[in-house]
């Protein structure tokens, strides 16, 4: 925490400040998105590939990521198909008087 002196007269801000302070954090946040922006390029790039075995191991390796995210995400909605399923209300049969 800042130690502010409560004596200490208080700044006021003229229009002009609060202008020059937005443009300055409007500048910071372009640069920190282009940065997220490049990271983002390289951590979602495809690996590059010397040889045609390098190119056929990747392809396989990406066909296995894509087909084991698709059994994590079926095997997680039917096991939470099945905890909804415990705690759905059902239907009261109605008698016949």
């Amino acid at each position: 925490m800042k130690n502010v002196n409560p004596t200490a007269p208080k700044r006021k801000y003229t229009p002009e400040d609060i202008a020059a302070e937005r443009a300055a954090l409007t500048a910071q946040i372009k640069a920190k998105e282009k940065t997220i922006r490049q990271k983002w390029t390289t951590l979602t790039a495809p690996p590059t590939s010397d040889n045609k075995f390098q190119l056929w191991t990747n392809r396989a390796a990406a066909a296995y990521t894509l087909y084991d995210g698709f059994m994590t995400g079926y095997k997680l909605l039917r096991t939470f198909n099945t905890v909804g399923r415990l705690f759905r209300k059902r239907g009261k049969k109605l008698k016949k008087t």
